[in-house]
């Protein structure tokens, strides 16, 4: 059958429209680069173009936290942008983002409260609606991710995104014991966070190596454990400060009865064994261990948890309690006799009666008591935190039903793991988030695979409310260089 010219044409154009348009759709809906994933997302038609003329208003609560905030998010945007703007909140009316709190969040931050927000963006301006200053501060950073080279210039995509955590508590663990981390590089990590919608800063603050932090009724802890290298009470109280206005709690460390010889240097007569006591020079699990046996060390703690409750407002505390070889213990006929007479069994069982004994030391000063996997007992209270680091086996064990679980990522749990179970065996990449002893990143990919499906979990998903990743300093390097080490793998952890 012939074809004339003008249907030939016709059929060439129709050709053509069928193979550009789903091209031109794909690109008005170009996926949007968020971290980490929002719960939900709408992707409109069109683009809000961010010019010298971009300004924001307030309406609904209001409070000093969040003109802080924009100023920082409208910085941002300018270094983003190159665009001068002015950093204050202007006249609503004329604004293109109108950002609408509707109440306070608590003065103290807790686990639980609503992070959750509604962005809005239309070619015409941005709409950010959120319930407490939480959700606001998060919907900020979003906004400033949406943000890229188009066309017409600088724009955010038309779209509407209604996004809550999935995790109540997304944390980044720092070690500053083992090696002195600098106060600006740990609020470089608190931006980074903030970035990436995190809000647990873990602090590990004691170890074999130093004690870092000011104790003015115990002087001895940071005068001679720590080489000069801590915290002051009024530094600790402004870096908490400093993360409360990025909507980040601080959860203190101080590790007992092991990775402890730094209390020792001072206070020898708490450890199990004679002194004197040097802080350690090397990484490694050393022998020093609190007594567990002796009425000095639980009045020691009393005194030293009082003190450092009132300095840390966060209602949790974390113990430690991981890692302790007891070889201090088995050399010490005075403890081997107490563990026989209490009929403890083992030097586990006496760790446990050391528990028992902290717990309510812990909650006598209003906090609840975090620890590490080996702190789980079956007698302990289940209001108790346990973080896994050493698997899910671990803590599943030992009891069943606790009331939270904090998944550390670490050497031995998620990461280890997820790569196995996807490859069959260790990969080169099977190796540690954040430099763990020394070691390297995991795949982006292994850790959004886990929060699919926790492997090892059996199912029980919903029990991990908390997700921990792992930072610690085995060299002076590495300390001085911990710079967003949560970027880009840490934000897969706090994804929906």
């Amino acid at each position: 059958m012939s074809v004339g010219p003008s249907k030939g044409r016709l059929s060439l154009l129709v050709l053509g429209v069928l193979m550009i348009s789903p091209l031109t759709k794909a690109q008005e809906q170009q996926p949007l680069y968020l971290m980490p994933a929002a719960a939900s997302v709408q992707i409109g038609t069109g683009r809000l173009v961010v010019d010298s003329k971009f300004s924001v208003g307030l309406t609904g609560y209001t409070e000093p936290r969040l003109n802080r905030a924009i100023e920082r998010f409208l910085r941002q945007l300018s270094r983003q942008t190159a665009i001068p703007l002015a950093t204050k909140p202007g006249a609503t009316a004329k604004a293109v983002l109108v950002i609408h709190t509707d109440h306070t969040s608590k003065e103290i931050q807790e686990v639980g409260e609503d992070e959750s927000y509604i962005l809005e963006v239309t070619t015409a301006g941005a709409r950010l609606s959120a319930p407490t200053p939480l959700g606001t501060l998060h919907g900020l950073q979003t906004f400033l991710q949406l943000v890229e080279v188009s066309p017409d210039g600088f724009a955010a995509p038309a779209v509407t995104i209604n996004d809550k955590p999935r995790f109540p508590w997304r944390g980044l663990m720092i070690d500053s014991a083992r090696h002195f981390v600098p106060l600006d590089v740990l609020k470089r990590n608190i931006d980074g966070l903030e970035a990436v919608k995190m809000n647990v800063f873990h602090w590990h603050l004691s170890e074999n190596q130093g004690f870092r932090v000011e104790s003015k009724k115990f002087p001895k802890l940071h005068e001679m454990g720590s080489d000069g290298l801590y915290y002051t009470q009024e530094e600790i109280h402004d870096l908490i400060e400093y993360a409360r206005d990025r909507g980040i709690r601080v959860v203190p460390e101080f590790d007992v009865p092991g990775h402890s010889t730094a209390w020792f240097v001072g206070y020898p007569e708490l450890a199990s064994g004679p002194g004197p006591y040097e802080i350690e020079r090397k990484w490694g699990v050393f022998d020093p261990a609190f007594d567990p046996t002796t009425e000095k060390t639980y009045k020691f703690l009393d005194q030293f948890f009082a003190e450092m409750a009132k300095l840390f407002p966060d209602h949790f505390f974390h113990v430690g309690g991981d890692e302790v070889n007891g070889k201090q213990w088995d050399a010490n006929s005075k403890i081997q006799e107490f563990i026989k007479v209490h009929n403890l069994k083992n030097n586990a069982g006496l760790q446990s009666y050391f528990n028992k004994r902290l717990e309510p030391i812990v909650s006598k000063h209003g906090k609840s008591m975090v620890g590490w996997d080996e702190v789980l007992d079956p007698t302990l209270p289940k209001d108790i935190v346990i973080q896994s680091w050493r698997g899910p086996d671990s803590p599943r064990k030992k009891r069943r039903g606790s009331s939270a679980v904090n998944r550390a990522c670490g050497r031995n749990t998620l990461i280890q793991r997820i790569l196995t179970h996807a490859s069959g065996r260790a990969t080169p990449q099977s190796q540690s988030v954040c430099g763990l002893r020394g070691k390297s990143w995991t795949p982006l990919q292994c850790i959004h695979a886990w929060r699919h499906s926790p492997i090892g979990w059996s199912g029980s998903a919903s029990r991990i409310s908390r997700i921990t990743v792992r930072c610690f300093s085995a060299s002076p390097a590495r300390a001085l260089r911990k710079n967003l080490p949560l970027s880009p793998r840490s934000p897969a952890s706090s994804s929906q």
